[in-house]
Parts: structure tokens; sequence; C-alpha cells
């Protein structure tokens, strides 16, 4: 996600993105997350998990910053060539969030 917040403040450096297992969008409907992502998400375990605080601990926060970053791909990338690869066995960003968000019909340009 942090690359991705830097690729649509930087696009002029950029001629294309190659994405790997993230997010970058507002969710339409509620995605079923694995528990290890709801024990990371967690206000309570999450911390203790990574050892540092979550800049954007509220949901107003990761919303903003989602449709921040969902408006800027599809504002700066929508003519450039964009890669996907997908770990298929990712435990947290399933074959489930890679159809959902990055393949069905979506405003993304891909």
């Amino acid at each position: 996600m942090h690359s991705l917040y830097w690729a649509i403040h930087h696009p002029e450096r950029l001629r294309g993105l190659f994405i790997l297992n993230t997010i970058a969008h507002r969710r339409r409907e509620e995605i079923n997350l694995p528990l290890a992502i709801k024990l990371f998400r967690n206000r309570g375990t999450g911390p203790l998990l990574v050892k540092r605080l979550d800049p954007h601990r509220s949901k107003r926060s990761r919303l903003a910053l989602l449709g921040e970053l969902e408006d800027g791909l599809e504002h700066h990338f929508r003519d450039k060539p964009v890669g996907i690869a997908w770990g298929m066995k990712d435990a947290a960003f399933t074959p489930a969030v890679l159809e959902e968000l990055w393949l069905a019909p979506s405003p993304m340009p891909w």
C-alpha cells in the first residue's frame, strides 16, 4: 500500500505498475478477512504483533487513504501498463481478494 501511495504522488516517474498481493480499494461490500488479518487489525493484538501503531487506526482514516489510492490509480495509471502477480497461497490476501478487488468489474482501468 505504501508503494502505491508513493506511485500516485509521483506518476511522472513511473512507466507502469507491477502489483503484488495488496489492497488499494474502498470495499464495495464487507470482506470476510482471514483470522491473521483480523488479529493484525485488532487494536489489542495488532500493536503487539507488529510492535508499532497503525498510522491509520480509525476506519475513517483507512477509508480516506483507500479512496485516495483508488482515485489516484484510476487517474494516473489508466494509460500505463499494469501487471498483477498474486501469491495464491497467501493466508491474508486470498484469491478471493484478488478477484473481488482487482479483477472484478471496478473503476480500475485494468
